[in-house]
């Protein structure tokens, strides 16, 4: 139950961002072109849908790389919680 809420939360977000055309692989900034601010309103959307706590120092390459690895740490961060 907690993958599909992720999925379709980050989807979600990621639509409300203007971004509807996306693959798992695809690099947050290279591919999807987000910048700084878009990647706080991202995480803040997230923290918020998620019912989450996303700390700065959880926003890395390894964890915001991609949105294949973007969703498999919402899923461990929802687990977690």
């Amino acid at each position: 139950m907690a993958t599909d809420n992720c999925h379709d939360v980050l989807q979600q977000q990621l639509n409300a961002l203007g971004i509807s055309d996306y693959q798992p692989a695809y690099d947050l900034k290279d591919d999807l072109g987000l910048d700084s601010l878009s990647l706080i309103q991202l995480v803040m959307g997230l923290s918020q849908s998620l019912q989450i706590e996303i700390a700065s120092h959880e926003i890395i390459p390894a964890h915001f790389g991609t949105i294949a690895q973007l969703e498999a740490f919402l899923k461990q961060k929802t687990e977690d919680h």
